[in-house]
């Protein structure tokens, strides 16, 4: 009497009265005695032939067709967080991410934004603007009179009461208000001049009588913009 043997695990006999198993291909998965090889599905992959079992895509990576071999690597701006992944997510607006294989998406620090999905990477606003939001902005923002910038920043400051800025989004160099330190000591308001710190007036300096200004970047006496 003839003995029947299983097939090893990693091969299969999917017909009665043979004589041989046959391995199963990359993508395919074969226990011990099996007469049907399984296809791994999408989000997992047997790497090579004769596979017992079908492996999981890592973090960071995807697949998503069935009877893969290989994981797809999630691109820069796209990310994938879990294992068994299909798919690998976009990074939404306003976020990014840059590098591949990343398990998730980081906010666009202040300074910076992305207004369109999949970003490698954020935009740094231009000069005179401002991230609309401290983090995770998808715009920027002008400046506005009475704020100034530090130099290769890109954050409005405000300037404190009795300083004023030549324009909006100056460039300067400057100190801050030892207790709110969001104010800044922009140029401080000269004598013969008056700050009117109306909203209405935009924080406009107004001079005195008798006082005059070379031009509208002069300083040595002002009528011009202030906190």
């Amino acid at each position: 009497m003839v003995n029947c043997l299983p097939c090893p695990g990693g091969w299969v006999n999917e017909k009665p009265k043979n004589t041989a198993c046959k391995f199963c291909t990359a993508g395919l998965a074969c226990p011990a005695a099996s007469a049907l090889a399984y296809t791994c599905p999408s989000g997992y992959i047997s790497a090579s032939d004769k596979s017992i079992s079908c492996q999981d895509c890592p973090e960071g990576r995807a697949q998503p067709l069935a009877k893969s071999a290989s994981c797809d690597n999630c691109p820069r701006g796209k990310y994938s967080a879990f294992v068994a992944s299909d798919v690998c997510s976009s990074c939404r607006m306003g976020e990014f991410a840059d590098v591949i294989n990343s398990l998730k998406c980081s906010m666009c620090p202040q300074g910076y934004k992305s207004n369109v999905t999949a970003s490698p990477e954020c935009t740094y606003c231009p000069l005179k603007y401002k991230s609309t939001l401290e983090e995770n902005s998808t715009s920027c923002t002008a400046c506005i009179m009475g704020e100034i910038q530090t130099p290769k920043s890109r954050t409005c400051f405000k300037c404190n009461q009795g300083f004023y800025s030549l324009f909006a989004g100056e460039q300067l160099a400057t100190e801050f208000d030892d207790k709110d330190p969001s104010l800044a000591k922009c140029h401080p308001q000269p004598e013969g001049a008056v700050c009117r710190g109306l909203p209405t007036l935009d924080g406009q300096l107004k001079t005195l009588n008798s006082w005059w200004r070379s031009s509208n970047l002069s300083t040595s006496i002002v009528s011009k913009y202030c906190g």
